[in-house]
């Protein structure tokens, strides 16, 4: 489903997101 795709990508995304904001502040 294309749906289901789309809110892997995005919580793939968000999580990415927050691993590359930590790795930053340190």
């Amino acid at each position: 489903c294309e749906l289901a795709a789309a809110v892997m990508g995005a919580e793939v995304a968000f999580v990415l997101r927050m691993v590359y904001a930590k790795e930053g502040v340190r």
